[in-house]
């Protein structure tokens, strides 16, 4: 049965294992977030805490782009009908285009921030941060347990099967399974999602400063994890994309 299962798509999409997501994305993006968050650490404060904690500031808004250019890629993948997606996956693909919009417009308040208008009381009476958002008014089960959810599964999946990708021969057998997992250009944007976390609780727990240059309250270790959970989805979804794009131009040439 797991054979018939494979050869029905060896003439698809998921066939193709190939990682073209170009380095300047996958190993440039991460090095660039943080250069500029170190960079204006030591070199100015006002706008340091305008990168990593402004509600529209730099990084806000950049997790809310990668979040929502990653949603309308999953869409793009999911409504393609010529490369032999299966049903579940395609709703899995809807599914992920769905949730990176719906946390971009998170992000944003849904344009609060941008055209400022007041939050309405009955959100206000119940919002921590008087934002028109979901994410404040139930910070810990609908921000803090997902996040710890999502970093648990990106340091799986991001770090610890690329790695170890060898022992995990079994997936050649099951080519949907193999096609998802991510490949070794997801391991600098998952380190930038677990290390923060990382280094904000080894802070913690045993009651110990960071040095000066990494020494950050928590909320801000925060904002930069979820930049980089934005980074990771964005550098996942993109290369999915690419591939999809590479089989529909080689599809062409052959025909």
């Amino acid at each position: 049965m797991r054979d018939a299962f494979s050869k029905r798509y060896t003439t698809s999409v998921l066939n193709i294992y190939n990682d073209p997501v170009w380095s300047v994305v996958w190993l440039g993006l991460p090095l660039v977030l943080i250069g500029i968050t170190l960079t204006l650490k030591i070199f100015d404060d006002k706008l340091f805490i305008w990168w990593v904690a402004d509600e529209t500031g730099g990084g806000e808004n950049l997790t809310a782009i990668l979040f929502l250019v990653a949603g309308i890629l999953a869409f793009i993948v999911a409504n393609r009908n010529d490369v032999m997606l299966p049903r579940w996956l395609r709703i899995a693909f809807y599914t992920i285009a769905l949730l990176a919009i719906l946390i971009a417009g998170e992000e944003m308040s849904w344009g609060q921030h941008f055209f400022g208008w007041e939050t309405p009381d009955w959100i206000a009476a119940v919002n921590i941060q008087d934002e028109t958002n979901l994410h404040n008014m139930a910070e810990r089960a609908l921000d803090q347990k997902p996040r710890a959810v999502v970093v648990i599964i990106i340091f799986i999946f991001g770090v610890l099967v690329p790695l170890f990708r060898r022992n995990f021969s079994w997936l050649d057998g099951y080519p949907v399974l193999n096609w998802l997992m991510p490949g070794r250009l997801m391991i600098p944007t998952a380190l930038g999602v677990v290390l923060p976390r990382l280094a904000d609780r080894v802070q913690v727990w045993f009651d110990v400063l960071a040095p000066p240059l990494l020494d950050m309250p928590s909320p801000y270790y925060q904002e930069f994890q979820e930049l980089f959970i934005a980074s990771f989805v964005f550098v996942y979804v993109l290369n999915i994309f690419l591939r999809v794009r590479r089989f529909e131009r080689t599809v062409r040439d052959n025909a």
